[in-house]
């Protein structure tokens, strides 16, 4: 995988709340819940990403890198 930039934790909190994980209304389309699922992939895929960024940088502080 290319290098990701350092992600920060306020971005993903930020994108969390802007893109909310929560059960489809009775009204949307499944388009409207297949984009809505995107969008809430991405933002559970950049919350794992900043997890386990931090945990590199703990395991290198751990190892003297």
């Amino acid at each position: 995988m290319p290098y990701l930039p350092q992600i920060d934790e306020r971005l993903v909190a930020a994108l969390a709340a802007e893109f909310p994980d929560r059960a489809p209304e009775l009204e949307w389309s499944d388009r409207e819940i297949m984009f809505r699922a995107g969008q809430v992939s991405v933002v559970k895929w950049l919350a794992q990403k900043q997890i386990d960024q931090q945990t590199d940088v703990v395991v290198m502080e751990m190892e003297g890198g």
